[in-house]
């Protein structure tokens, strides 16, 4: 990639990156610029190793326009149109020749001998009016386009219409490189704790007398908003300045590390590390073990904490918390983490605590009034500091650089305020409400959203303007993958059967095959699934996302977790390293069919709804018929197929893999995958209560039949289930696979059939993968929740299948005496049209035509 090489493509990607509101949507007032040949080098997208080629090519355009002079000297530029206007290139100019100023900036002349140096003319540039008359027609410039609905931030003139020359730049550049030098000066001479910025502000002002302009500006802007207790001054650019240097004092270029603790379906922590620079994201069982890694031990923002032994989590999401340093910078809840040496001085004050040395936390989040009160007893310090404050966008799905806009699922802003002004710039757009989660304002709507909103805080008593504003752009559906190959695909799949083969995959042909309505809950759920899914997730990441969903699953996201699983849209896979599962979006294919002789297509896979159009519209072009099968269920994923159209040319039009022939169960009853580990070393964690149907972690109901949940004692490994039973023991990977054998030994049903369903009867377990996908696809319908029952949809045969490969696991099934074929084709011989024939589920079945109720034989 090559830097721009004319001056109006110059001008577009300048306006881009300084002007226009970036992706984080911030649209703040700019107060001042800083343009070096880092700043041009990012602004062109480019690597930094590139900034000596950017200048030059920054410096050849400027040299060869002809106009150059002339505008500087009177404003002059014809180029002014809605998108640019037209005068920003030479004020970038300007901006970066007052960076390069090394003289003190009483000096002179200093500007322009730099200014003509840089540009090899031998002139003086005395005359620069059109410099001041562009800047001034630049702001307003930016009112309009902001009047129009324009994504522009406001520039904000130092004291408008007061300089005729280069008085605007002098004070809009920031930092000159002096500045920069300075500062660097007086941080490696001044332990100043940042913490405290009244220290900070007291040691300053004696470098004052020998920085620029702008630096003083910036100084007392800050000093002013400070003590003025003005909002959002985490960006001041005095402030960012001093934090950017002190990062790179130290010699180990100390990092800006992210902790993050959320919480897996057995409501266990986990802690997630990221840091910047930006390093894979690494995962630890307990929080000892994230906080021994160098990348926290050595970080600027967290460093200090480990070694005081105590830090604070707050809430920045639905399951989501993130570690943080100062206690006033929270509110509402938080966890309290507490190293072994004060947790001896808190006593008891914060209750119960869990984990292992040399690091625990506490059991709930507790509210801050609480911990307050702890860490004033044990005489803890702790600063207090709530003015340098940083306005936020988190816990939201970004897609394409824009939010999803899907209820349930918009994102949320850390705010210092609850009353939040949200406004569309499109009429009759879908309003926006916020609800207060922990200390952040979490966005709500009850349509989706599409378009651009701002986000303003109510002034408080005093605020001439608003101190920060940000705008959010949403669209309401996702845009299809082009690849979903990422690291944790790699990974292996986490099987619940083993004795698996290849067979073409048979369907009902008896069903309706129509269009049906489902709940927007679900296709809500589904478009966020597959939005944010491109690279998959850690376990605890996909259970936070999923409780979103609805209330009803926030205190039960594994059910989520399974109807995402058994509707073929997520995959497991086992964790590499440490205990614990990935998930990841299944890979869309076509998959051949077959339904009484004719060839059916079926769509599988994670789908967004643009990636269901396509399908609907390819097939409509091959002269087929599309259908979405989803029925009365309402927490159910549809299942989507198509009939009188060519499989494989349907998968050729779409790009996909055709699949003729699909994962079986083979003929082997209780072919669960088994696991080898020997679960040494390891705690039992949880035991299946018999009475409770569920896993729990203190006393328990048990029978002939013992299964437990063992953890590794250091967290580095995966989890095994263990089944016990007359002496012997059984190991399994699969949770899943280890309910189902266990009851299968303890003769007790897991699931029963009722009408046209098997509906799980205990509060935990599931299908074997492979024998829920077959079923999906016989009956063209996926597992689901109804009035809080986990089931499959299944027809007496299939349920019989089912008795038959889980060996008792299904109540309530009649299984008939089995009747030679000869004897079935008989009976419809002689029934007079009232019994028809029909091959079903592996079987040869005889039913009743209309109302008459038949049997099933073999």
């Amino acid at each position: 990639m090559m830097p721009p090489s004319t001056l109006n493509e110059w001008e577009r990607v300048l306006v881009k990156y300084f002007l226009a509101i970036g992706k984080d949507g911030d649209c703040s007032d700019i107060h001042a610029f800083e343009v070096t040949s880092k700043t041009l080098t990012a602004a062109c997208g480019l690597e930094y190793d590139q900034e000596s080629e950017v200048e030059r090519a920054f410096h050849k355009v400027l040299v060869s326009d002809p106009l150059l002079e002339h505008v500087l000297q009177q404003g002059f530029h014809i180029r002014k149109t809605q998108e640019l206007p037209g005068c920003f290139i030479y004020l970038t100019l300007t901006l970066f020749i007052d960076g390069l100023l090394d003289e003190h900036q009483s000096v002179n002349g200093a500007f322009r001998k730099k200014l003509a140096s840089w540009l090899g003319i031998d002139r003086s540039f005395n005359d620069l009016k059109g410099v001041a008359a562009m800047w001034q027609a630049l702001a307003v410039w930016l009112n309009e386009r902001i009047d129009a609905g324009g994504a522009f931030r406001r520039l904000i003139l130092p004291h408008p219409g007061g300089w005729k020359q280069i008085g605007h730049t002098r004070r809009l550049s920031f930092p000159t490189r002096h500045d920069f030098r300075m500062v660097e000066k007086f941080v490696s001479e001044n332990d100043v704790d940042l913490d405290n910025p009244t220290a900070l502000l007291i040691a300053f002002p004696r470098l004052l007398n020998d920085v620029s302009l702008g630096l003083n500006d910036a100084f007392e802007d800050f000093r002013h908003s400070y003590y003025a207790r003005r909002r959002a001054i985490a960006d001041h650019r005095f402030w960012c300045l001093i934090l950017r240097i002190r990062k790179a004092a130290t010699a180990e270029r100390r990092q800006h590390a992210i902790l993050e603790m959320t919480f897996n379906d057995y409501q266990e922590p986990e802690f997630h590390l990221l840091s910047n620079p930006v390093v894979e994201k690494r995962s630890y069982a307990a929080l000892g073990a994230a906080l021994a890694d160098t990348s926290i031990t050595s970080s600027w923002n967290l460093g200090a904490a480990i070694k005081r032994g105590f830090l604070f989590f707050r809430q920045v999401g639905m399951g989501r918390w993130q570690a943080e340093t100062n206690l006033a910078r929270c509110n509402a809840r938080v966890f309290v983490g507490l190293a072994s040496k004060i947790e001896n001085v808190m006593g008891l004050r914060l209750g119960r605590l869990t984990g292992k040395s040399p690091w625990r936390i506490t059991e709930e989040p507790k509210p801050i009034s609480i911990v307050e009160t702890a860490f004033v007893q044990a005489r803890l310090l702790i600063d207090s500091d709530d003015s340098i404050f940083r306005p936020s966008v988190t816990d939201g799905i970004r897609v394409n650089g824009r939010w999803l806009g899907l209820p349930r699922f918009l994102p949320s802003i850390d705010a210092d305020s609850s009353d939040l002004t949200i406004v569309s710039e499109a009429e009759n757009s879908s309003p926006v409400n916020t609800i207060s989660v922990g200390n952040v304002m979490q966005l709500s709507s009850d349509q989706p959203l599409s378009g651009i909103y701002d986000i303003e805080p109510e002034l408080h008593t005093g605020e001439g303007s608003l101190p920060w504003r940000l705008r959010l752009e949403f669209t309401p559906h996702a845009f299809r993958h082009t690849s979903l190959d990422c690291a944790r695909q790699k990974l292996n799949l986490l099987r619940d059967w083993r004795d698996v083969g290849e067979e073409p995959a048979i369907c009902d042909g008896s069903q309706a095959l129509i269009c049906e309505s489902g709940s927007p809950a679900v296709a809500w759920l589904l478009e966020a699934v597959y939005a944010d899914g491109r690279s998959g997730w850690d376990e605890a990441d996909l259970v936070s996302l999923v409780r979103r969903s609805d209330p009803e699953f926030e205190n039960d996201p594994w059910t989520v977790l399974h109807l995402l699983q058994d509707g073929g849209i997520i995959e497991p896979r086992l964790r590499q390293g440490w205990k614990g599962r990935v998930w990841t979006l299944a890979t869309p294919r076509v998959i051949r069919a077959v339904s009484e002789g004719r060839e059916v297509a079926l769509l599988e896979g994670a789908l967004c709804s643009k990636f269901i159009e396509d399908f609907t519209l390819a097939v409509e072009g091959l002269g087929g018929t599309s259908f979405q099968r989803q029925g009365h269920i309402r927490w159910a994923v549809p299942v989507i197929g198509a009939i009188n159209v060519s499989p494989a040319l349907l998968a050729e039009r779409l790009g996909l893999p055709l699949c003729k022939e699909i994962d079986s169960t083979g003929k082997v009853p209780l072919a669960l995958a088994r696991t080898e580990r020997q679960a040494e070393h390891y705690i039992i964690s949880s035991t299946w209560c018999w009475s409770a149907k569920r896993f729990v972690s203190g006393k328990t109901s048990e029978g002939s039949v013992r299964l437990t949940r063992r953890s590794h004692r250091l967290g580095t490994d995966h989890d095994v289930f263990c089944v016990e039973h007359a002496g012997r023991s059984f190991n399994y990977l699969s949770r899943c696979a280890a309910i189902i054998h266990a009851h299968a030994l303890a003769g007790v049903a897991l699931f029963k059939f009722r009408e046209d369903r098997i509906e799980r009867i205990a509060q935990d377990g599931a299908l074997p993968d492979v024998l829920a996908a077959t079923l999906r696809r016989r009956c063209l319908r996926a597992a689901g929740v109804d009035a809080g029952a986990y089931s499959y949809p299944a027809t007496e045969a299939d349920a019989r299948w089912v008795s038959s490969m889980l060996s008792g696991c299904v109540a309530d099934v009649e299984i008939s005496t089995p009747q030679a074929t000869g004897e079935l084709l008989s009976a419809v011989r002689r029934s007079g049209g009232r019994l028809r024939a029909r091959w079903e589920g592996g079987e040869l079945s005889i039913k009743m035509n209309k109302s008459m109720r038949g049997f099933n034989g073999s």
